[in-house]
């Protein structure tokens, strides 16, 4: 059973990750950074350690650049919304329900053309993570990407955690070209 302070962590979580959410969806899943040029991101004081997703973890503490923190936001974004979304059921629900305003995800027919363009552009970016023997890389942005897991929580071996942040930086370069190419062509919301 979990305690009175796990819970509220949770609730706390929870509550940041609709805003962020909410915020991702205003500027598109994208929030441009100011320095997007591939250096270190700067460390910076967080409000609280136990608040940050593994990838927000990884940039302030320089293991990851600007450049792979804005693509690994995006792969999370759209991971989230492609899962959250329900499946094609939901999908009939949505549509159904007639149109809404908000900020949050459209209602309506708008919802089925959105959830499809979600689970789209998340194909293309699984496509170039997909390996010929196994899915690690897939597998590893979805877990600190999509789900905010830190790599201590994948693994606590040292050694391991190293090399899950090895292949996380190679994964989010190759989601990062995706996402450039992507947008070329005017694929990308």
């Amino acid at each position: 059973m979990a305690s009175k302070a796990d819970r509220a962590r949770a609730r706390k979580a929870r509550t940041a990750q609709a805003a962020a959410r909410a915020a991702a969806d205003r500027a598109g899943g994208v929030v441009p950074s100011a320095k997007a040029s591939g250096a270190p991101a700067p460390k910076r004081p967080a409000a609280s350690a136990a608040d940050q997703t593994g990838l927000e973890m990884l940039r302030d503490k320089g293991r990851i650049t600007l450049r792979q923190f804005d693509s690994g936001r995006r792969y999370g974004w759209l991971w989230r919304n492609a899962h959250t979304c329900g499946g094609p059921a939901r999908v009939a629900d949505l549509s159904r329900a007639g149109g809404g305003g908000g900020d949050g995800p459209p209602i309506g027919d708008e919802a089925v053309i959105w959830i499809a363009s979600i689970r789209q552009e998340l194909g293309e970016l699984d496509a170039c993570l997909r390996g010929d023997e196994d899915d690690s890389l897939l597998m590893i942005v979805a877990m600190i990407c999509g789900a905010g897991m830190r790599p201590r929580e994948i693994t606590s071996l040292q050694r391991e955690t190293e090399q899950i942040e090895a292949a996380l930086r190679v994964a989010l370069d190759l989601v990062g070209r995706r996402l450039r190419e992507l947008g070329a062509r005017g694929v990308t919301g």
